[in-house]
């Protein structure tokens, strides 16, 4: 009831049930530019009592009988046209139409807007994409590896879109079988060894089932194909929260051979010490290690053993969070 801003730019209403407003005692201003709201919808708002303006370029009702809008509510502002000394608005960010943040094979990268005009820029390495140097998304881009899109639409008179942002990964090798050699916490037990390879990632919540994570131990598992693969590198999939003392690996291991009996390291990676003010995240890490023929991968992810100074609970051990491991 609060509400004292309403932006409905370009949205799919007709205005038939633009006095279901009334309940919006406080409402100001009202956008509707880019929609079917006519002459007789914006009739139903001249008894809003505190209703000061109403922005309409681009519907039906701009172009008929505004001018008797303006005499029969003269409480109320309307604005048929855009100039650059009235209101600026932002742009929405791009829609993706990709549906799966797992790559099995090369897919093509779908993007859109709906606002004509509007030209959208991407980034494939994690860089915020700009209006002049960032390249134009056009249909045809494919995507085959690990990426981090972030893509932003832009156009003339508008300020431009927040920042889209998707990550994708590639999984070449699907495991037959998966087994957790250490058991994780029992706060955080997920599906076990399933959460490893059922390609589903996590959000930002950390208790949402769908994270395994380890304190007093680290975590083993065991990744076992029927048929010989050749792999070069394991991705894993990662919760970043400080302030819940979750942290990434203070090490990764990477063992392979023939069988579980039979395995030798193949792949070692120590990940750079976070800083302070990294932000929430769900993020990853590669361990590369040579081409390796195997029939049994053992990943070790070690916690990071003390919080590093700058934390509150410098010296204490952290929790390390897992949903997804990626074997290509």
């Amino acid at each position: 009831k609060n509400l004292r801003h309403l932006n409905l730019n370009f949205t799919q209403i007709t205005g038939k049930t633009l006095d279901q407003l009334q309940s919006l005692p406080n409402l100001k201003s009202v956008s509707v530019a880019g929609t079917a709201v006519d002459y007789t919808n914006l009739m139903k708002l001249q008894s809003f009592p505190k209703l000061k303006a109403v922005y309409l370029w681009s519907t039906p009702a701009a172009k008929e009988k505004l001018a008797d809008l303006e005499a029969k509510n003269k409480n109320i502002a309307y604005y048929a046209g855009y100039t650059g000394d009235t209101l600026m608005l932002q742009l929405t960010p791009p829609l993706l139409g990709n549906e799966e943040h797992v790559l099995t094979e090369p897919e093509e990268l779908k993007l859109k807007h709906y606002i004509n005009g509007a030209v959208i820029r991407y980034t494939l390495d994690g860089s915020t994409p700009d209006s002049l140097t960032s390249p134009e998304y056009k249909p045809g881009i494919m995507i085959d590896s690990n990426v981090t899109l972030k893509a932003a639409a832009f156009k003339p008179g508008w300020y431009s879109s927040k920042v889209l942002e998707y990550h994708f990964y590639k999984k070449a090798f699907v495991p037959d079988s998966v087994q957790l050699l250490t058991m994780p916490s029992p706060q955080y037990p997920g599906a076990g060894g399933r959460t490893l390879n059922d390609n589903v990632r996590s959000d930002l919540n950390f208790s949402s089932g769908k994270w395994i994570a380890y304190y007093d131990n680290d975590l083993e598992a065991v990744f076992r194909f029927d048929k010989p693969v050749v792999t070069s590198n394991i991705t894993i999939s990662l919760l970043r929260e400080y302030s819940r003392h979750i942290f990434p690996p203070g090490k990764v291991e990477v063992y392979g051979g023939e069988s579980s009996s039979n395995m030798k390291l193949i792949g070692t990676l120590t990940p750079v010490m976070p800083t302070e003010n990294e932000p929430n995240a769900n993020i990853s890490v590669v361990c590369s290690y040579p081409r390796t023929e195997v029939k049994c991968l053992k990943l070790v992810v070690r916690r990071v053993r003390s919080m590093p100074k700058w934390h509150p609970q410098r010296g204490q051990k952290a929790w390390v969070f897992v949903d997804e491991v990626f074997i290509n």
